[in-house]
């Protein structure tokens, strides 16, 4: 699913074109590949280097949220402007830092930017708004560490969850869009119906939900939860 500016480029691309500028030679940042298709959104990145004195942004980290998966203390650390983001997995000597894809991206971080959940695959997710929507990047415990899924995700109606969707023991990735269809202006855009796409931590589509005219119609929205019975083929599967 693309959306369009007003001259009928499709709006991923531009925003897209946007997130190259921030990427800078050496940076641990991968800018986010925004797409609004059958790929649901996603862009492959590689995950942060591992720190354990942190730095974020021009300033000292502080831990501006925090929570548990995986047996294992979960801080997202910024500065003190919410830039600069770090996500902090466990305490003292044995802690593990990771820069996130956002750092760079002028996404302003707060005490709502982190989810994690417990399961098979203990999953984390950092948010933040970015250009008039939401991104935000899946982190998960596989054996004894944390590393990125890859899989950064953007949001043009603002809302990026962990769910478990399909009821399997392990979160699934739940992205509200727009329902723009190809052309769409970014005006056109902004009024089109919803949908909730849902991914399992690697980026699969899993199906969507149907359109709704709003996105408080979803249920428990922001904090949107789903059953596979909400499901369907997403549109252009």
């Amino acid at each position: 699913m693309d959306t369009g500016a007003g001259t009928g480029t499709p709006r991923s691309v531009l925003v897209t074109a946007l997130c190259a500028v921030l990427v800078t030679v050496g940076a641990v940042i991968t800018a986010v590949l925004l797409r609004q298709n059958s790929a649901a959104g996603v862009a492959p990145v590689p995950g942060g280097a591992p720190s354990i004195e942190p730095a974020c942004g021009a300033g000292p980290c502080t831990a501006i949220a925090s929570a548990t998966a995986g047996g294992d203390t979960v801080e997202l650390l910024a500065d003190g402007s919410g830039s600069g983001g770090q996500v902090r997995f466990g305490t003292g000597a044995a802690a593990t830092v990771i820069e996130t894809a956002l750092t760079g991206s002028e996404v302003q971080l707060t005490a709502d930017s982190l989810r994690c959940a417990d399961g098979v695959v203990p999953t984390c997710l950092v948010r933040g708004p970015f250009d008039q929507g939401t991104i935000g990047e899946v982190l998960v415990k596989r054996g004894n560490g944390w590393e990125s899924a890859g899989q950064p995700y953007f949001s043009d109606a603002g809302a990026i969850v962990l769910d478990d969707v399909l009821g399997d023991g392990t979160a699934e990735v739940i992205n509200v869009q727009r329902n723009c269809a190809p052309g769409d202006s970014t005006a056109d855009c902004g009024q089109a119906r919803v949908l909730a796409r849902v991914l399992d931590i690697d980026g699969a589509e899993q199906g969507c939900t149907k359109t709704y005219r709003t996105p408080g119609e979803l249920r428990g929205w922001p904090d949107v939860s789903l059953t596979e019975r909400d499901l369907r083929d997403c549109p252009g599967a």
